[in-house]
This record gives C-alpha cells, sequence and structure tokens, in this order.
C-alpha cells in the first residue's frame, strides 16, 4: 500500500474536495469529545496543524476585518458549487473551555454554511481566543486589509 495517496477525492455533502498528497483519511470531528480523543492520540507531538473535516456548527469565528464582503461569499458558494477545492480554514482550539476559533476562512465558513455543508476543512492548532485575535491581525496583514489571497485573485 502506498504512504501516500495523490489526488484522493473525499465526499462531504456531495461537494468533492480534491487532497493532493494526503497522507491519510481525513477525520470528521462531530463533538468535542472526538476532538480530544484526536488530540490525545497526538499527545505532545504536534508539530504541525491538525487538518481535520469539522462539524460547521461547533466552529467561532474570529474576525478583525471591518466591512464584511458578500461578493467573496458568494464567489466562494459558487466555487463550492462548481466542487472546486478551496483552501482549509485555519483555527485556534481550546479544549479547557472547550472552543473551536477560526481566525482565517470567514467567507469560506459562511459560504458552507449557506450551503448547508455540514463539515469544514480546517487546519487547527491549540490556543486561546487570544491566540486567535492575534492570528487574524496576522492573516489580516499579510492579505493587505483582511481578504483571502484567493478571493483578491478573484477580484483583479
Amino acid at each position: 500500500m502506498q504512504d501516500i495517496v495523490h489526488r484522493k477525492h473525499v465526499c462531504v455533502n456531495s461537494f468533492f474536495m480534491k487532497y493532493e498528497r494526503m497522507e491519510k483519511l481525513i477525520q470528521h470531528i462531530d463533538s468535542f469529545e472526538q476532538l480530544r480523543e484526536v488530540v490525545a492520540s497526538v499527545g505532545d507531538n504536534l508539530k504541525k496543524p491538525l487538518r481535520l473535516l469539522v462539524l460547521a456548527s461547533m466552529i467561532t469565528m474570529i474576525q478583525l476585518r471591518k466591512v464584511y464582503d458578500h461578493e467573496a461569499e458568494a464567489r466562494y458558494a459558487e466555487s463550492m458549487e462548481a466542487g472546486e477545492s478551496l483552501p482549509a480554514l485555519r483555527g485556534n482550539f481550546d479544549l479547557s473551555i472547550p472552543a473551536l476559533y477560526c481566525y482565517d476562512g470567514e467567507h469560506r465558513l459562511n459560504a458552507a454554511r449557506t450551503k448547508e455543508r455540514t463539515h469544514v476543512l480546517m487546519d487547527l492548532v491549540p490556543g486561546t481566543k487570544r491566540d486567535a485575535i492575534l492570528n487574524a491581525a496576522g492573516v489580516n496583514a499579510q492579505h493587505g486589509g483582511g481578504e483571502h489571497s484567493a478571493t483578491a485573485k478573484n477580484t483583479k
């Protein structure tokens, strides 16, 4: 059996997402208890973000943007409908509360919710709400005012 699967397709709510060089099937997380189990299985070896399909209703959005771009959300929704791959959301998890904070991917998260997607692809690292706020500020600074680079490309 190959260690790495190339161009693996995973069906989520009839939406196909392509994963280039996926090392293992991505795990669905439907509760904080499941997230605890995944984190416990990794232990102190969490050197890179956990890539998981997370129940969208578990996610709290952290966004510092002053103006919301409804057109960007609509573009992401159209991309989802067309079956295009979108970047994973990025966030922090705090199992002491418990909470999941998304600091990068507001338009993609809202597009998924609009399209009634139950799960979203998310890269997670440990952190508090404060960490998520700081990460959101960093992402907004990188993207030049808070818009995701993929969105910025589509608007030019």
